[in-house]
């Protein structure tokens, strides 16, 4: 992975100001890497891309808005090794399994950022509140996340970004051969 030129962010949200700072894109920028955020909210959160404008989004160089998930899974093609993909709040599941598929498939280095667990909660209270958010796609996507990643074709991430000392990895393609990078947690 030392050869890594590219880095390219998946996001399900916004872009704007504020993640350009976050990501810290224009440090990447000035260490020679070039960067690109992949916007997949207008296919992957609908309701979310045609109810909310936020007043500060972003417009710049290197954001691609990516209409279908087609056209993502067409791109993932076109890398090669010497990029770095890194999904932000894209879990692995049903709506993101071709995806990770293709990151798989084509053996495109990727990272994932694991979920900080809030101090307020206890495993107890987040597992009492999956159970009351339970229906089908969410039984579907808990399944499909429990299968043996190789049995679908799915590698494991390169590497896991943990933000402290107690984060959650559910819902992330790793195991025990995905390097644990240590992150300050911008939020």
């Amino acid at each position: 992975m030392s050869n890594i030129r590219r880095i390219v962010f998946l996001m399900t949200s916004f872009f704007n100001r504020r993640y350009f700072e976050i990501l810290g894109v224009q440090t990447l920028i000035d260490n020679g890497f070039r960067v690109e955020i992949w916007d997949l909210t207008s296919f992957l959160t609908t309701d979310l891309y045609r109810t909310i404008k936020l007043p500060d989004m972003m417009e710049w160089e290197g954001l691609i808005r990516f209409p279908s998930e087609e056209r993502v899974l067409s791109a993932i093609d076109k890398l090669d090794s010497s990029c770095m993909v890194i999904p932000l709040n894209l879990h692995y599941g049903l709506d993101t399994f071709r995806i990770y598929r293709s990151l798989s498939r084509n053996r495109i280095p990727y990272a994932v950022l694991a979920s900080i667990i809030p101090i307020s909660s206890t495993r107890k209270e987040i597992l009492r509140d999956r159970i009351r958010r339970i229906n089908l796609k969410r039984l579907l996507n808990y399944l499909l996340v429990h299968l043996p990643y190789g049995f679908l074709g799915i590698r494991t991430a390169d590497v896991l970004l943990a933000p402290g000392d107690r984060y959650i990895t559910t819902g992330y393609p790793i195991n025990g051969r995905s390097r644990v990078l240590w992150i300050h947690s911008p939020d």
